[in-house]
């Protein structure tokens, strides 16, 4: 049996039906963000991600890296996975009790009387999340990601429909917190049936052993890294107040979309993927090229739009009471450039092992968020936004660095190979939108709908001919080259269905 034909025809499955996943949650969440954006205050967004900062991290403590342990392991009992579970369960009691005994004090920062109801609701997700990480994680390591990202798939529509039918009846911020429950309530439920795992009243600590030597440096370091994503929240709501919050979280969520609805989707598949090969460093570089590049490829002509247009896609999308966050949404498009190739160097060194190594870059992320918006809120957001930015490269270098001094011995320049062409094309689109942008804003003003259009048809059409220019000369570039080979096989599958309808009316 061939393993890496078998091990490569699933990661192109699972990486299909992922990105099948990732643009459906795209559409999804864009949608709903209009129409909550449009029903609900910027106040109303400001103080629930007041309480997501502190909940998200509550959830992260409940997981203890458990579902990346056993991901990462290769034989697992039946005790394992209930020690795992319990593990989890006993987590979330602890966390319950320390919410119920801090949340009024907490909630004096923020100056929102709803703040001390909504946190407490949030801890139902915490006994919930046990069941849908174990049942969840029985899939993936079979490789089933077609079923978990179908699962996902109704869950979110389902918890989207919730929450616009809640904010318009007006119940603001619950709305959000209760299309979570709803959302991994369903998700657990379902992948419960699909994954028939039920926990026993069992628990074998040497089996827990191993997973917890894994797991706790993993939780260590995305509990770290989760602070730092959740810290700026936190300080902007406690200084700035909620509902410059509110502006702030929504241009961070928005620069960070195109990265997060594809990326965060697919990082899993790419760490069990590289864990498989882990042994084998050199496969496990091409396979990383490929990665970053084909992510690059991908993502790079979105984040140009958000720069060249932040005024407009506020607008169009949220309404003018959102402009104010128009340029921290600008500013902060720069900084996910280097975040995505930073996330997607850490699925390679999680398969490697290297979570040890990774913690000082994780203090590091944590500290420097808080100093950027301790020195950036002097400016306002935008001063803020200036300081995310920044981070983001820092952390790059020094996630690439670490890895290139260890026994992966990743160069920079193997990097720099895989993202030339997305880097040539976006500067291409970037020239072409400017240009575009420039004529329409002093010759031919007009609606912001044409304006966007017609500089988005700009960024994308350079785009795409710049990358099939590139490939011309370059047809030795395997990335590439499997790219524009699945492109076509989409286009002519497109074609064959289009002729088919034609011919049959």
């Amino acid at each position: 049996m061939n393993t890496d034909y078998d091990l490569g025809s699933k990661i192109k499955s699972g990486a299909f039906w992922i990105y099948i996943q990732g643009w459906f949650g795209a559409v999804l969440h864009f949608a709903s963000g209009i129409a909550l954006a449009r029903l609900m205050e910027p106040e109303d967004f400001g103080v629930f991600h007041a309480v997501n900062a502190y909940s998200s991290l509550l959830v992260q403590q409940v997981n203890f890296g458990m579902p990346g342990a056993l991901l990462q392991a290769r034989e697992l009992e039946d005790s394992q996975w209930n020690s795992a579970f319990w593990v989890m369960e006993a987590i979330a009691a602890l966390c319950t009790i320390l919410v119920l005994f801090f949340s009024g004090w907490l909630s004096q920062f923020y100056a929102d009387d709803r703040y001390t109801t909504i946190i407490r609701l949030s801890c139902v997700n915490l006994f919930i999340m046990p069941y849908m990480q174990i049942n969840g994680s029985i899939l993936r390591r079979s490789m089933d990601y077609k079923t978990v990202s179908h699962i996902l798939m109704f869950s979110s529509f389902f918890s989207i429909g919730v929450s616009v039918t809640l904010a318009a009846l007006g119940l603001g911020p619950y709305s959000l917190l209760i299309s979570g429950i709803v959302s991994s309530f369903l998700s657990a439920l379902l992948m419960k049936r699909k994954a028939p795992w039920q926990p026993q009243l069992a628990f074998n600590w040497e089996g827990l052993k191993p997973l917890v030597r894994f797991g706790w440096r993993l939780h260590l370091n995305k509990s770290l890294n989760m602070f730092a994503t959740r810290v700026d929240n936190m300080m902007v709501g406690s200084i700035m107040g909620v509902g410059q919050l509110g502006y702030y979280n929504r241009a961070f969520n928005l620069s960070r979309m195109p990265v997060t609805e594809l990326m965060g989707r697919l990082y899993q598949i790419f760490f069990t993927g590289l864990s498989r090969i882990q042994n084998n460093l050199e496969y496990s570089q091409k396979m990383l090229q490929k990665i970053v590049g084909t992510m690059c490829l991908a993502i790079f002509p979105f984040l140009i739009i958000l720069i060249l247009q932040g005024e407009n896609v506020i607008v169009i999308l949220y309404g003018e009471k959102w402009l104010p966050s128009a340029m921290p949404l600008k500013i902060m498009a720069l900084g996910s450039f280097p975040y995505l190739i930073a996330v997607t160097l850490g699925s390679l060194s999680d398969a490697q092992n290297l979570v040890a190594r990774e913690t000082p870059i994780q203090v590091f992320n944590a500290l420097a968020t808080i100093v950027a918006v301790l020195i950036g809120s002097r400016w306002g957001l935008e001063g803020i936004s200036w300081g995310i930015a920044v981070k983001s490269f820092l952390l790059l270098i020094l996630l690439q660095q670490m890895i290139a001094r260890s026994h992966v011995k990743l160069k920079f320049v193997r990097l720099i190979q895989a993202i030339i062409p997305a880097i040539i094309a976006s500067m291409a689109g970037f020239a072409a939108g400017g240009t575009a942008d420039y004529v329409l804003h002093h010759f031919y003003p007009g609606s912001a709908y044409l304006h966007i259009s017609l500089v988005i048809l700009a960024v994308f059409t350079t785009y795409g001919i710049t990358i099939f220019t590139i490939a011309r000369f370059k047809p030795d570039n395997e990335m590439l080259a499997s790219n524009l080979k699945i492109f076509k096989e989409i286009f002519t599958k497109l074609r064959a269905r289009l002729f088919g309808l034609f011919k049959s009316n």
